[in-house]
């Protein structure tokens, strides 16, 4: 739904005309059905349809705001308890002592 919305918001009410400009604008071609597809969730999107979908949204082509607005909460928490370096390491007796010399 995120990315039929994105799509309504940008003023393209027919997908067919959608798909024509992000091929004019960014040299992404995708055919109407698959489209469809990415919009009810049948199909996962490509990297490369999300750097075109973003730049379609006059966003950087790295921007991961879609993404992250996809992905389960669990796994925003895991990226940020990774990142924070403050993983337990005994909690999960994952430490160096386990790694055979």
């Amino acid at each position: 739904m995120l990315i039929r919305r994105s799509r309504l918001n940008l003023g393209y009410r027919k997908a067919e005309d959608f798909v024509k400009a992000m091929e004019h604008v960014t040299g992404f071609s995708i055919s109407k059905d698959s489209l469809y597809r990415l919009e009810t969730g049948k199909q996962t999107p490509s990297v490369n349809f999300m750097i075109a979908m973003n730049i379609m949204l006059n966003l950087s082509p790295t921007d991961c705001s879609m993404v992250e607005m996809c992905i389960p909460k669990e796994w925003n928490d895991l990226s940020r308890l990774n990142n924070s370096h403050d993983f337990d390491t005994e909690k999960w007796n994952i430490g160096l002592e386990s790694i055979p010399l």
